[in-house]
């Protein structure tokens, strides 16, 4: 997570994915070339997805569709942290994270991921940008 805050925040590259994906008008006339910032950037989401895959094996048994548990909580902690930052989506994912291992203890699994979704969903109604959400959006 720090590596990849670092490579977005703090080179020149980082600089380049956020004007191709803010302005890509403006970034091409600058000289960046925003497919091929688009191609790298893809390919480095599909190598953090199968990163993620080999490493959540071990833990769960491996089934046809074992990443839309992960896949749902993952949209519902972006929603709850906020869009348009990199910390919004750590920030949701952390209470949303805690939320769904400490209501665990208290009930059932089941029950227990709803009543997450649905504190989620009554947050988001309340705060629609989430807990921190970027200036400019």
């Amino acid at each position: 997570m720090a590596a990849c805050y670092v490579l977005l925040a703090r080179t020149s590259f980082g600089l380049r994915i956020c004007a191709s994906l803010e302005k890509p008008s403006l970034a091409r006339a600058s000289g960046i070339s925003s497919h091929t910032i688009y191609s790298i950037t893809f390919a480095f989401g599909a190598a953090l997805a199968g990163l993620a895959g080999a490493l959540i094996v071990p833990v769960f048994s491996l089934f046809s569709d074992l990443g839309i548990r992960f896949l749902i909580q993952g949209f519902v902690a972006v929603t709850v942290g906020g869009v348009g930052s990199f910390a919004g989506p750590l920030a949701g994912a952390s209470v949303i994270g805690t939320l769904s291992a400490a209501l665990l203890w208290v009930m059932s699994p089941v029950i227990a991921d709803v009543l997450v979704f649905v504190l989620a969903i009554v947050f988001v109604k309340f705060r629609p940008r989430g807990l921190i959400s970027a200036r400019g959006v």
